[in-house]
This record gives structure tokens, sequence and C-alpha cells, in this order.
């Protein structure tokens, strides 16, 4: 069993006690984008269902959601299977 996980990661918005970052929700997207596209070619090693992407943006980039995706991630991978976290 071959499989690809990606995870990808973007928060520009910590709050008021933070200074507002630029482009980490939107590089998110892009590498997720990227990657997809990059083992989308690689048909012969990859199937579409054998891809699994999980994008967690802004608000929704809690500590609980985090440890959600990395949980139910290590409940289904296999050793042989790839992870990108980003």
């Amino acid at each position: 069993v071959r499989n690809l996980w990606i995870l990808s990661i973007g928060i520009d918005d910590y709050g008021a006690k933070f200074p507002r970052l630029f482009r980490c929700e939107s590089d998110a997207k892009t590498y997720d984008s990227y990657f997809l596209s990059q083992f989308k070619k690689q048909t012969n090693y990859f199937q579409i269902d054998q891809i699994k992407n999980y994008i967690l943006l802004g608000k929704n980039a809690t500590k609980d959601s985090i440890l959600s995706v990395l949980s139910s991630i290590s409940r289904q991978a296999s050793v042989n299977d790839y992870f990108i976290f980003n």
C-alpha cells in the first residue's frame, strides 16, 4: 500500500497581539496544489484515490484541528506511505 498524505497549514492572523502575516494561507494552498500536481503526474506510481490532502487555514487551523488530522493520518497510514507536512 502506497498513499500520499499532505497536510498544509497557513495562518495569516494570529490575533491583535501579533503582527498580521501575509501569504501564509495562500502559500499553504499553493504548496498543496503544487504537491498534488507533481504526484498526479506520476500516474504509474500513484492513483488519484491514493492521494489524501488536508488544508487548514486561518481560524480553522487550531491546535485541535491539526491534532485531529494528524491522528486520522496516523491511524490510516502505513509504513510505505509518503507524508508531506507543510
